[in-house]
């Protein structure tokens, strides 16, 4: 049982490290704290075009 609640925080842990590393790179990537939502798309194609080069 204590294995099993260990390894769900693990993953958890790690999903989340993802997460913030993803929105750490966006927000260099962006270089703002509030962005309209066309600057957003654009900036989420760009880096769709990158992902599926």
């Amino acid at each position: 049982m204590f294995m099993e609640e260990l390894d769900g925080s693990l993953e958890m842990d790690l999903t989340q490290n993802i997460v913030e590393g993803w929105h750490h790179q966006w927000n260099v990537l962006i270089g703002k704290a509030h962005v309209g939502v066309y600057t957003i798309i654009e900036e989420m194609r760009k880096e769709q075009q990158q992902i599926h080069k």
